[in-house]
């Protein structure tokens, strides 16, 4: 906090209906003064029927509280029929409180009055329960009374009291709730309305979502729900729908004391940005203010040093109004937040349009009139999700955001989430656990086998959840371990990270190059705290005796980056590898395929040419050669893919005839190679010979 005092917090608002007008920040007050005029005005002899529409959560009982307020010549009575279960309970409570005002107010003015209305409450709410469907409109009285012909006669008790009723003052009957009730009580108060409690100089005023209860009452009685109200409603009043400009004010005014005293500035021009442009659209009445504004102060306090407080504020509304997106969003930080190694490859508009389908995932989570509110949203505070549904460039901004406290931003991303269930299996207390150990191989090589025993999680080991959470936190730093021993523990963890069956992602997060973007983030990490210099050589020696694979995909990461410093170094260690056959051994990648478009790329053709035939003179070698390229892997979306076997004609090139012949030969022999080894050289000659002349198309000249 900017001044050493105690920070404002933000204040809990009860969603309940406002009492003053001071506190009414949306006209309802003055509304309210008019209703009252015009009910006052109207003649009141046999009273009227007037409602309150609008949505749930649009003020009806403010407004119909602010009514109340103002009526000066109405005795008034208010009922809340969501009190009571049952529709026999409902009639005869009603009755009973009306009666009970009635004789407080002198309008029951002798004993006989009140007797009938005694009288009557008994034998209508007796009528209720015998005759559970209700009654037609128009119609209903005369039922009960033929109900309880010879018992009593109803007519002549109503009578008595309504004879009482013309001598005394008007009335304003107050109904709220009617909504939230079921389709039979809400006849029963519509019921109560017309042909129950019709009295002389007895008006209502009912609240209510119009379009609800005409649905709940559809086809009654042959009616459409509409014509069945339009029948009882003689003076509707919608309530006014809310200035988006003063529902704005109003969270400003609930929010921004807090959010500017906060650690850090307040930046009021994103705030606006993300406001008009996000969350305007998904904030539609006071209820949703008021939720939100309680969600954020019961979660604010605890992150406000580590969040931005305008993001913090979007993803919030984004929970309580679209809960199913809000959680899609929190498990899927890949599809929302790149890291600083994945920015160039963003921006590509190609890969653009291939990611933007995967946003259809969470527009499947709302209804589509909800769809463009959530995608304004989003697009407000995640670039990532603006640049692939608008296939726009991805904005480099990584510093700011990380200056920010944005959400966009890979290190702030889970500060957001903070009160939810991580969506993985992998703990603090074993995350923690093994970063202790990086400083020392073998005890956190140790670690990675224990994380490697734990039972999967929705289809993922959780070294790669540590791997990702390692890449994307800055927690490692805490354990202060020197950089060499932190990337000579990764580098020797390779074998078991490498080993491990890769994900059902895209190609982007294959263990190679998962634990390469690891090596390269304590590299850069390093380097960018200037905690000494470093030796890019020693790095690249290491992963290049420990794995060609690994060394491969930490160059290709490194370069999607650009030409910087380690890139060059890379590429010379590279390069020194695969021209000097004593280190180049290309089989012990599980990726080989990698490695090869790394080379075709850099170096040609030939010079794959060259690197595979020393490979698979032998044919053992030949056979797992064949067997790395034609394994299934995981590609976008999770599809299952293998190497097109056009490929691989053109990486074998003058040696792809005379592979084939010996492919049919070691076929042919029995007891050759292994059951999987024998697999592999069937299903590359299977797929040969059904598409033998599309294979030789791609073929260098001097092999066809």
């Amino acid at each position: 906090m900017p001044d050493g005092t105690e920070s404002p917090s933000i204040q809990i608002h009860p969603d309940q209906p406002l009492e003053t007008e001071e506190r009414d920040k949306l006209g309802y007050w003055e509304y309210g003064k008019r209703i009252a005029t015009a009910l006052e005005g109207a003649p009141n002899q046999e009273g009227i029927v007037a409602s309150i529409n609008g949505p749930w959560g649009t003020g009806k009982s403010t407004l119909l509280r602010f009514v109340r307020q103002n009526i000066d010549e109405f005795n008034l009575f208010t009922f809340n029929p969501w009190w009571f279960a049952s529709q026999e309970d409902l009639t005869r409570r009603f009755l009973n409180q009306l009666g009970s005002d009635l004789i407080t107010q002198g309008a029951l003015y002798d004993e006989t009055a009140r007797n009938a209305f005694m009288q009557y409450t008994k034998a209508v709410g007796g009528a209720a329960k015998m005759i559970p469907g209700g009654m037609g409109i128009g119609k209903g009285f005369e039922t009960i009374a033929e109900a309880f012909e010879g018992l009593t006669n109803i007519r002549a008790l109503k009578s008595s009291v309504a004879d009482s009723l013309k001598k005394a003052g008007p009335r304003l009957v107050l109904i709220d709730e009617i909504d939230r009730l079921t389709r039979d009580q809400m006849r029963s108060v519509f019921q109560l309305v017309r042909s129950i409690a019709d009295f002389p100089k007895t008006s209502y005023l009912l609240a209510f979502d119009r379009e609800l209860v005409a649905d709940a009452l559809s086809e009654e009685q042959g009616v459409s729900g509409n014509q069945y109200l339009e029948k009882i409603i003689e003076v509707p009043f919608d309530i006014p729908v809310p200035d988006s400009a003063a529902l704005r004010d109003v969270l400003e005014d609930y929010l921004h004391p807090a959010f500017q005293s906060a650690e850090g500035p307040f930046d009021l021009d994103y705030w606006n940005s993300v406001y008009q442009n996000g969350m305007d659209r998904c904030i539609r009445n006071i209820r949703d203010v008021k939720r939100l504004t309680n969600a954020l102060a019961l979660t604010y306090p605890s992150v406000s040093e580590h969040v931005n407080a305008t993001d913090i504020t979007a993803l919030e509304l984004l929970r309580i109004r679209f809960p199913d997106v809000y959680d899609y969003v929190r498990r899927n930080k890949q599809e929302f937040v790149r890291s600083r190694s994945a920015i160039q490859k963003a921006r590509r508009v190609g890969e653009q349009r291939e990611r933007r389908q995967k946003h259809d995932n969470w527009a499947g989570l709302v209804e589509e009139r909800d769809q463009d509110s959530v995608e304004a949203l989003l697009i407000s505070i995640f670039p990532l999700v603006k640049a692939e549904l608008r296939e726009t460039n991805y904005e480099r901004q990584f510093d700011d955001w990380k200056t920010r406290r944005r959400a966009c931003h890979p290190d702030f991303f889970e500060e957001y989430f903070r009160f939810e269930p991580r969506p993985s299996g992998l703990s603090n207390k074993k995350y923690r656990r093994a970063l202790r150990e990086l400083d020392t191989s073998a005890a956190f090589c140790a670690r990675l086998r224990e994380l490697k025993r734990d039972l999967p999680v929705r289809q993922e080991n959780t070294i790669h959840l540590f791997l990702d959470r390692f890449i994307e936190e800055d927690v490692w730093k805490d354990e202060d371990v020197p950089y060499l021993d932190a990337i000579q523990s990764l580098v020797d963890a390779s074998p078991l990270v490498l080993g491990l069956n890769q994900r059902r992602d895209e190609s982007d997060h294959s263990n190679a190059r998962l634990l390469a973007r690891a090596i390269i983030r304590i590299r850069d990490e390093w380097q960018e705290e200037e905690q000494g210099d470093i030796d890019d050589e020693q790095i690249i020696e290491m992963i290049g005796e420990a794995s060609m694979e690994l060394l491969t995909a930490t160059y290709m990461v490194e370069d999607e980056q650009g030409p910087t410093d380690f890139s060059d170094a890379l590429r010379s260690g590279f390069t020194r590898r695969v021209r000097n056959p004593d280190l180049m051994n290309l089989l012990e990648s599980e990726e080989i395929d990698l490695t090869l478009e790394l080379i075709e790329k850099k170096y040609g053709l030939e010079e794959v040419h060259d690197i595979i035939r020393p490979q698979i003179q032998d044919s053992h070698g030949l056979a797992i050669f064949l067997k790395r390229l034609t394994k299934p892997r995981f590609g976008e979306g999770g599809q299952e893919q293998r190497i097109d076997g056009r490929q691989l004609a053109r990486w074998l090139g003058p040696a792809f005839d005379r592979t084939i012949d010996r492919i049919q030969d070691l076929i042919s022999e029995q007891g050759w190679g292994d059951q999987l080894l024998n697999k592999a050289l069937r299903d590359f000659l299977d797929r040969y010979e059904e598409d033998e002349e599309e294979y030789r198309r791609f073929l260098p000249d001097e092999s066809n």
